[in-house]
């Protein structure tokens, strides 16, 4: 398998592109420097995958923000212009893909909803939605993660996540629950403790053994997870045994850079003040290689290579035709952004 699938999904990397000329470079520069004096105040930034350390960020008061990707092909001139649209692939790492993805906001700035369609293998005409609901409650912390599927009525709830706080605001435990239309758990049930810090501690799995009998302990679903804190009680270093190790480094009040030693393997990660990540030195077996991301989180260079075009910014400094290239530099794949603002 091409090693750019992967990409797409731990890094959001479009494709790798040959070295382009010095003047392009620049130009490229000059409009997004262009972008960024008319940006307006207030931003979004929402992870791509939950609990993931990819986030993305918009400028604005977004109310939703639509990507439309689609295949590039020459047409009778030799020009390479846009084709059919461009699914996820629902067998290959679960359709995981970020394209034709939609993101929705409140008022507030906070994610309530992601969706995405994913097409069936080798069949680009059969593709079904799917999306995730993100719930608040009235002290506005994250109350409820909701995984959906839809049918001709639209969305519907399958299973999901629900956070439990303690007195102080602190989330306590996260409990996956199946079926969770009617908010009850069900066979297979998860839960992850949180430490004081709001650090996940530890998972236990529970089931059903039969009928609608309480719920009993499987057993422990995975290993604990141990945290150092530095006096401002932000995490230094963390290991999970058999796992990840990481060690946290920060400067003023943010988070800088992130090491993480799997094995013999090390990965390092750089970050920008508000937390998207600038710069992924990645030696994992399955994505080594060096990512560069710009300040919204899109991928701009692979080892050092160029591998997208941004153009066609709005008034907010937010761009709206994304084009990515194959191995070679041939434009592969062409995506529309439809952004719509609160007023």
């Amino acid at each position: 398998m091409k090693l750019r699938g992967y990409l797409y999904v731990c890094c959001l990397v479009a494709l790798n592109l040959q070295c382009s000329s010095k003047k392009e470079n620049s130009d490229q520069q000059n409009r997004e420097q262009s972008a960024k004096q008319l940006v307006h105040k207030g931003f979004s930034i929402w992870e791509i995958f939950y609990g993931s350390d990819y986030k993305q960020m918009l400028y604005g008061k977004v109310k939703f923000s639509e990507e439309l990707m689609y295949e590039m092909n020459k047409d009778a001139s030799g020009k390479y212009v846009k084709s059919r649209k461009k699914y996820y692939n629902s067998w290959l790492l679960n359709g995981a893909f970020p394209w034709n993805m939609k993101v929705e906001f409140d008022t507030l700035g906070r994610l309530y909803r992601s969706s995405s369609y994913r097409v069936a293998a080798d069949k680009h005409n059969d593709y079904s939605k799917y999306g995730i609901e993100y719930v608040y409650n009235e002290k506005n912390q994250l109350y409820r993660i909701k995984n959906l599927k839809s049918d001709f009525h639209g969305f519907y709830s399958t299973d999901g996540y629900k956070m439990i706080y303690d007195k102080d605001g602190t989330v306590k435990y996260r409990l996956w629950i199946n079926h969770d239309d009617d908010d009850m758990w069900t066979e297979d049930s998860l839960v992850f403790k949180y430490n004081k810090h709001g650090d996940i501690e530890n998972s236990k799995k529970y089931e059903v053994l039969e009928g609608r009998e309480p719920l009993v302990l499987e057993e422990d679903y995975g290993k604990p997870t141990k945290y150092q804190y530095d006096n401002k009680g932000r995490v230094t270093k963390s290991s999970k045994e058999g796992g990840s190790a990481n060690r946290f480094y920060y400067e003023s009040d943010h988070l800088v850079k992130r090491v993480e030693t799997i094995g013999s393997r090390t990965s390092e990660y750089t970050y920008y003040p508000t937390g998207v990540v600038k710069f992924a030195r990645l030696r994992t077996t399955m994505i080594p290689g060096d990512v560069k991301f710009n300040e919204t989180g899109e991928v701009t260079h692979f080892n050092g290579q160029k591998v997208a075009d941004f153009s066609e910014y709005d008034e907010h400094g937010n761009w709206r035709v994304r084009i990515s290239y194959d191995d070679h530099g041939i434009p592969e794949t062409y995506t529309d952004r439809v952004i719509e603002y609160y007023e």
